[in-house]
């Protein structure tokens, strides 16, 4: 099986001033709501045959995330 293609776009800025490092990612930029992993396996939940069932299972993209960061070099 193959799982279908997903676009995830991230973006970073980052400054330094003096012992100062500004950072600051957005991930998802185009807040895309999609699978971020697809896995294909043979699941066996209560209720499903002693064989199992084969099917997708899937982990949705995070949202649109911005982040902020500050590193101090000593």
């Amino acid at each position: 099986m193959i799982s279908k293609a997903a676009l995830d776009t991230n973006f970073l800025v980052r400054h330094q001033w003096g012992r100062f490092t500004f950072t600051g990612p957005i991930l998802n930029l185009l807040n895309n709501a999609d699978d971020d992993i697809q896995y294909f396996y043979t699941s066996r939940s209560q209720g499903d045959p002693a064989a199992g069932v084969d099917d997708f299972h899937i982990h949705p993209m995070e949202p649109r995330t911005w982040r902020l960061g500050v590193r101090v070099a000593l």
